[in-house]
């Protein structure tokens, strides 16, 4: 094979990768979000059969608020108490709860490492169906 085929078929593959990319970048676009890798920075709460539809309070928020949250904001801590249900309905109504776990007017929380995407979504599913105390 002589080198102007070489280049020919090295240009080809490179263009053809590039293409495939955009393509998928621009149809993920089309449905208004940019594709996510999944999160593995925190196993205990990245599940990989995420269901962020049925999240309830008892079962899961107050357990993901448990874990990740009363490092901080328990019941001397100056940075507000988070670990009963009128606090953080409260912080939730106000739309602090959602602003800081997704860093959107508020500094992302918690400071460790932001929640994975599989507990955020369902948070703010909690949040959306009037944070029921449940």
């Amino acid at each position: 094979m002589n080198l102007l085929k070489i280049k020919t078929l090295n240009l080809s593959l490179v263009l053809t990768g590039l293409v495939a990319v955009l393509t998928i970048y621009s149809c993920a676009k089309e449905k208004g979000k940019t594709p996510e890798p999944e999160d593995t920075a925190n196993p205990t709460t990245n599940t990989p059969n995420c269901d962020t539809i049925t999240f309830a309070y008892n079962a899961k928020v107050k357990v993901i608020i448990n874990n990740n949250c009363s490092g901080c904001h328990n019941s001397g801590s100056p940075n507000g108490y988070l670990l009963d249900y009128n606090s953080l309905n409260a912080k939730a109504l106000s739309g602090a709860l959602k602003g800081s776990l997704n860093g959107t007017g508020y500094s992302v929380m918690p400071p460790s490492g932001k929640l994975s995407n599989c507990d955020i979504k369902g948070i703010e599913n909690w949040i959306l169906n009037g944070s029921p105390n449940n």
